[in-house]
C-alpha cells in the first residue's frame, strides 16, 4: 500500500492472477475508488501490485511486477491515470526487479529492489524521462539486498534490507553518486526485511519477522553528529500476530511507526510513538519504555538517570544522566550512619557514586559535657565510635584562687564535679619560717587566701630601749634587760628587773636576775607587725633608751623600800 502527503489518495496492491492496483480517492470522509489499474499485457502473471509506491503530491504511482522484472509508472493528470514509462535493468531474468520499490516525495528520482540480484537500482527523472542513475551493489554481496527500499523527501538517502544477511544498508548521495553509508545489523530473525525512512533522513525503522521465536521484532534508529545508533525496538508478544514486522512505516517527522503483523488470525497493524514521544505506558511505545512521560530507548531504571530533555543534556527519549544542576540535588544513597555520607548523582554516570564514610576525624557525637570526649570518624566505618569518657583524673576546672582548688574527672560521669571551695582551715600560704610570721588558712566561703602579713611584735611600751608599735601598754613599771628585740616576743615573762651593777646598759645582762621587784608584762604580742615606717633608726632609740633608764633609775631609789639594793 501506498498513501500521498495529504492523506487523499491510497493505493493498494492485488496481486491475485495477473494482479491490478486500486486507486481510492477521498472527498471529506468518504473514500471511493477513483480506479483500477492493471499490466499492460494480460496473461503474463509478473504479481503486478506486489509493491507500490505513491508521490507526495499523489499525481505519481510506481507498481512493481517482480516476476516479470518490470516497475510501471503510471501519472495522473485530474482523476485519470495513464502508464508513463516501463523501468528495467540488464539483469538475468531472476533478479526479482521490483519486489520493493521506493519513489521520492517530488517524484523524481525511483528506487528498485532486485533481491535476487542483491540490488538496488536507482532512477531519475529529468523532467522528459527515466533514466538509470546508479546500481547499488557494494561488495561484499548481501543476501537479498533489495528486499526493501526506502527513500527520504529530498532523495539523498535511502535504506535497503538485505534480510538474508539480517542487515540494512544506509546510503547517502552526492550530486549523482551514491555511497555506502552504515551498515545495520542484528542477529537472526530475517532482519531488513521491511524498512523505512522519514523526512529528513535522520530516523529509521527495520523489521525482523521471525525474531524471537517468529513473533518478529522492530527496531529504530538515529543518526546524530554523522553516527548511525540505536533508537529502541519492540517485539511480538502474547495477543500479537506471528511476523510481527513484515512491513513497516514511518511517519515523516518521525513521530510515529506502524508495524505490520500479517500471520496468524486476521493479522494486525500497530501505531506507536516514536521514541522521545510522549506516552503513558511501556505498552504504546516502539522500545516498551515509558520512562518520565515519553517513550524512552531502554529501561533507564538507574537512580541518576532520565529520559527527559528537560532534565538531562539529551534529547527526549534517550536516557542519559541528570544535568548537573539536577544532579546534584538528587540523594541516590542515603547515609547508612552517622559515619556515612549521603550520596548524590553525578551528571557523569547514570548509576549513583560508590558508598564512601565521611573523613577521618569529622566528630560524630559531640560531648556531652567536661569529661565527655566528642567521637570522631576514622575514615572506614559508618557507625560513630562508642561513646567513652574522659579517665579519671583529667583536670575539668582550674582553680580560680588558692582556696578554689582544680576539679578532675572521675571517669564514670559525664559532668565535671561541682565546684567546690576548700574548707576552712586548709592552709593556702605555709609559715616562712621567720619569727612570729603564721600560716594562713582559707576561710570555706572565698577563693583567695587571706592576705598574708609580717611578723607579730611586743604590743607593750618599748622594751630594752626599742620601739614597738602596738596599742598596748606594759602593765609594769620595770624596764626590760634589753633581750627582745623589736618584732619577737619579749624575753621577760613578766619584766624581771636586772639591779645590777650594769643595769642601765643598753647591752644584754649576762648575769642572773637580781632580786629586784617583779613587775608583769601583761600585753604579749598582737597578730601584726607593726608598719616598718614606725621604727627608729637604732642611735636613736639608742638615746631613748638611755635617758629613760636614768629617769627609771632615779624613781626607784626614791621608792625602794628598805633594805633592797637598787
Amino acid at each position: 500500500m501506498a498513501i500521498d502527503a495529504s492523506g487523499t489518495r491510497v493505493a493498494a496492491g492485488a496481486i491475485g492472477g495477473d494482479g491490478v492496483v486500486y486507486v481510492f480517492a477521498r472527498s471529506g470522509a468518504t473514500w471511493s475508488v477513483e480506479t483500477i489499474l492493471a499490466p499492460p499485457v494480460a496473461g503474463i502473471r509478473g504479481r503486478f501490485g506486489a509493491s507500490v509506491a505513491m508521490d507526495g503530491a499523489g499525481s505519481r504511482l510506481l507498481i512493481g511486477s517482480p516476476w516479470s522484472e518490470e516497475v510501471f509508472v503510471f501519472d495522473r493528470m485530474g482523476a485519470s491515470w495513464s502508464r508513463s514509462a516501463t523501468l528495467t535493468v540488464s539483469a538475468p531474468s531472476t533478479a526479482r526487479l521490483g519486489e520493493a520499490v521506493a519513489l521520492a516525495p517530488d517524484g523524481s528520482r525511483a528506487a528498485l529492489g532486485a533481491p535476487l540480484r542483491r540490488a538496488v537500482y536507482v532512477f531519475a527523472w529529468d523532467g522528459s524521462a527515466w533514466g538509470l542513475e546508479q546500481e547499488l551493489r557494494p561488495a561484499p554481496f548481501r543476501s537479498d539486498l533489495g528486499a526493501s527500499v526506502a527513500i527520504d523527501d529530498s532523495a539523498t538517502r535511502l535504506i535497503a534490507g538485505a534480510p538474508g544477511s539480517n542487515e540494512a544498508l544506509v546510503f547517502v548521495r552526492a550530486g549523482t553518486t551514491w555511497t555506502r553509508e552504515e551498515t545495520l545489523s542484528h542477529t537472526g530473525g530475517e532482519f531488513g526485511d521491511a524498512v523505512a525512512i522519514d523526512a529528513t533522513g535522520s530516523h529509521v525503522v527495520v523489521g525482523a519477522p521471525t525474531a524471537t521465536s517468529i513473533n518478529g521484532r522492530a527496531f529504530a534508529f538515529v543518526r546524530s553528529a554523522g553516527v548511525w545508533a540505536p533508537d529502541g525496538e519492540t517485539r511480538g508478544g502474547t495477543g500479537f500476530s506471528q511476523e510481527y514486522g513484515r512491513s513497516a512505516d514511518m511517519a515523516g517527522d518521525a513521530t510515529r511507526i506502524v508495524l505490520g503483523a500479517p500471520v496468524m488470525g486476521t493479522g494486525r497493524a500497530v501505531v506507536y510513538p516514536r521514541v522521545g514521544e510522549t506516552c503513558i505506558d511501556g505498552s504504546t511505545c516502539i522500545t516498551g519504555h515509558c520512562v518520565d512521560g515519553v517513550c524512552c530507548d531502554r529501561p533507564c531504571d538507574d537512580v541518576c538517570a532520565s529520559c527527559a530533555s528537560s532534565e538531562t543534556r539529551s534529547i527526549d527519549g534517550h536516557c542519559n544522566p541528570y544535568r548537573g544542576a539536577i544532579a546534584r540535588t538528587l540523594v541516590c544513597r542515603a547515609a547508612a550512619g552517622v559515619c556515612d555520607a549521603e550520596e548524590t548523582c553525578s551528571d557523569l554516570q547514570e548509576v549513583c557514586p560508590r558508598d564512601r564514610a565521611l573523613a577521618a576525624g569529622t566528630v560524630c557525637r559531640a560531648a556531652d559535657g567536661d569529661c565527655d570526649e566528642a567521637e570522631r570518624c576514622d575514615g572506614t566505618a559508618f557507625e560513630c565510635p562508642a561513646d567513652a569518657l574522659l579517665p579519671a583524673g583529667v583536670l575539668c576546672r582550674s582553680g580560680t584562687g588558692a582556696c578554689d582548688p582544680q576539679e578532675t574527672c572521675d571517669g564514670v560521669s559525664a559532668g565535671c564535679p561541682p565546684d567546690a571551695l576548700a574548707s576552712g582551715g586548709t592552709v593556702c600560704r605555709a609559715a616562712t619560717g621567720a619569727p612570729c610570721d603564721v600560716a594562713e588558712v582559707c576561710d570555706g566561703a572565698g577563693v583567695a587566701c587571706p592576705e598574708d602579713l609580717p611578723m607579730c611584735m611586743d604590743a607593750g611600751a618599748p622594751d630594752g630601749g626599742l620601739v614597738d608599735a602596738g596599742p598596748a601598754s606594759d602593765a609594769g613599771t620595770a624596764s626590760d634587760a634589753g633581750l627582745a628585740a623589736d618584732g619577737s616576743v619579749s624575753s621577760d615573762a613578766g619584766a624581771a628587773l636586772d639591779a645590777g651593777s650594769d643595769a642601765a646598759a643598753p647591752a644584754l645582762d649576762a648575769g642572773p636576775p637580781d632580786a629586784g621587784e617583779v613587775v608583769p608584762d601583761s600585753a604579749g604580742c598582737s597578730c601584726r607587725a607593726a608598719p616598718r615606717g614606725l621604727r627608729l633608726s637604732p642611735w636613736l632609740a639608742l638615746l631613748v633608751l638611755v635617758g629613760w633608764r636614768g629617769w627609771r633609775g632615779k624613781r626607784r631609789k626614791a621608792s625602794c623600800p628598805a633594805g633592797l639594793g637598787m
